[in-house]
């Protein structure tokens, strides 16, 4: 297309939509962000977006000279350096960014995510801005933006180093590996992304590969083969864990919350705020007498799911009045409705569901009013996202609860959650199964379920029994502590 004159600004990227030709990067990036949904509807939201957008268009552009090696870039027709940079003046370059310009520029973009009051620079929805960010700053952490460009420019700043772990850690990542496993392209996945014109970077591909096998997806051997859950899991095109989930929830034959909880975990919660803070309060106050007892917010949603689909086959009037006195999104609802039939046509299409119908028929939700299980097809979900209940006492000899996660991180329930004030959890015997961990002024966790020890045991990681001390059991590294010798137990499990 270039030696045609058929590129618009003679370069890449440019894309064609019935037969019209495209181009300039930031302009087919919000277009793309649009139809994929990363792009925000709000406007001041949009503000947001396109001001880091343009912030790391300009980074960009003083990084121009070592990439080019030149000075005004290359000329467009030679594709020759127009000026060339000697190589001395280009180690000062390279000193100056390393050392000044880089630096503040990632302390302001570091302000300015501090400033959205959530996880990412539009709060706590990932957009386009996000996977830009993504791509600058992984690819300086490891040396592959920019030849010269030391990972140190991004020292003085954690929140944008979070955020970097955070979209890597995309199940995106995940479903790409299990399909390049399905393949069988090559003994390593890495390997294969290495040939894609902007190949994910090797930590994130890592960091999937490492959550894959502890969800039992790939085998914990060099080869990394499919396990048959893994297997399954590739012909689903859903995240890992929550496909997992889908699919426990119909061996367990409680198949109906467990869509419903997948629903919810794939997108945002039902739950909104409310503009007049009395009424807030009144909503909150609503949800804890209705489903507090359950100390679960997938919990809790599934009633207020069904309560609300109820209340539509009454009236549309009757199905508002839920969502105002609950404080729910009508519209999220309804579109966890979707996602529930979209589930349910991966499992139909995978043998886990008999037939089509809106809950996957009778023989898949025998036990769906069991809560107890589907807590536990939750912990074989989420597992080995779990925080440990403790106790601590004060000065005065007060105790109060906290929640420890598994690299040893104080941490707290998010205050949109049912178990944000609960205080009556049982020490060392509570562990608290999340969704999501979001350090902002301190680390919190989204969507939180309450579980005991059996869950665990039953529904975990690996189970191994000491061979010194019978009565110990540890789950993936965490240990429990057995009443009697537990050899007989950890039989009876493994066999499950």
């Amino acid at each position: 297309m270039g030696s045609q004159g058929k590129l618009p600004f003679g370069q890449v990227p440019v894309l064609q939509l019935d037969g019209e030709t495209f181009a300039q990067t930031q302009a087919l990036l919000r277009w793309a962000g649009r139809e994929a949904n990363l792009y925000p509807e709000n406007p001041r939201l949009q503000l947001r977006c396109d001001a880091v957008e343009d912030a790391l268009v300009d980074m960009k552009k003083v990084l121009g000279p070592c990439w080019y090696n030149s000075v005004l870039g290359r000329d467009p027709v030679t594709k020759q350096p127009l000026v060339q940079l000697p190589d001395s003046m280009r180690e000062e370059v390279l000193q100056s960014l390393n050392n000044i310009v880089l630096p503040a520029r990632f302390q302001q973009l570091e302000k300015f995510l501090a400033a959205s009051g959530g996880p990412y620079f539009c709060g706590d929805e990932m957009t386009i801005c996000d996977l830009s960010m993504y791509v600058f700053a992984a690819g300086i952490l490891d040396g592959t933006f920019v030849p010269g460009i030391e990972p140190r420019v991004l020292d003085a700043c954690p929140g944008l180093k979070a955020l970097v772990e955070r979209v890597a850690s995309h199940p995106r990542v995940k479903e790409l590996v299990l399909q390049l496993r399905l393949l069988d392209l090559g003994d390593h996945p890495g390997d294969f992304l290495r040939l894609a014109p902007e190949p994910p970077a090797l930590e994130a591909v890592e960091r999937a590969i490492r959550s894959l096998v502890a969800i039992g997806a790939l085998e914990s051997s060099s080869k990394l083969g499919l396990t048959p859950l893994g297997f399954h899991l590739a012909h689903m095109p859903v995240d890992a864990r929550i496909g997992k989930m889908l699919v426990y929830g119909s061996l367990c034959q409680c198949l109906a919350p467990i869509l419903t909880i997948a629903a919810c975990l794939s997108q945002k919660s039902p739950f909104v705020r409310s503009f007049n803070r009395n009424k807030e309060e009144l909503q909150v106050t609503e949800r804890q007498g209705a489903w507090g007892y359950l100390s679960s917010d997938q919990l809790a949603i599934v009633k207020a799911f069904d309560k609300y689909q109820e209340q539509k086959l009454v009236s549309r009037d009757a199905a508002w009045e839920v969502c105002d006195r609950f404080g729910l999104s009508a519209s999220t609802l309804d579109d966890m409705a979707q996602l529930r039939r979209q589930f349910l046509r991966h499992l139909t299409e995978t043998g886990f569901a008999l037939e089509e119908t809106e809950d996957g028929g009778e023989q898949v939700n025998i036990h769906k009013k069991n809560m107890s299980l589907v807590r536990c097809v939750l912990c074989a979900g989420l597992f080995p996202s779990v925080a440990q209940v403790q106790k601590q006492s004060n000065s005065r000899g007060i105790s109060y609860q906290i929640f420890v996660s598994r690299q040893n991180e104080r941490c707290t329930p998010h205050p949109s959650s049912l178990n944000f004030k609960a205080q009556d959890f049982a020490a060392n015997h509570g562990w608290l199964l999340f969704h999501d961990k979001v350090k902002t002024t301190q680390i919190y966790l989204h969507d939180t379920t309450l579980v005991g020890a059996i869950p665990l045991l039953l529904f975990g990681g690996e189970l191994k029994i000491s061979p010194k001390e019978r009565k110990c059991v540890t789950v993936d590294g965490m240990t429990f502590e057995a009443k009697v010798p537990a050899q007989g137990h950890g039989l009876f499990i493994s066999k499950l």
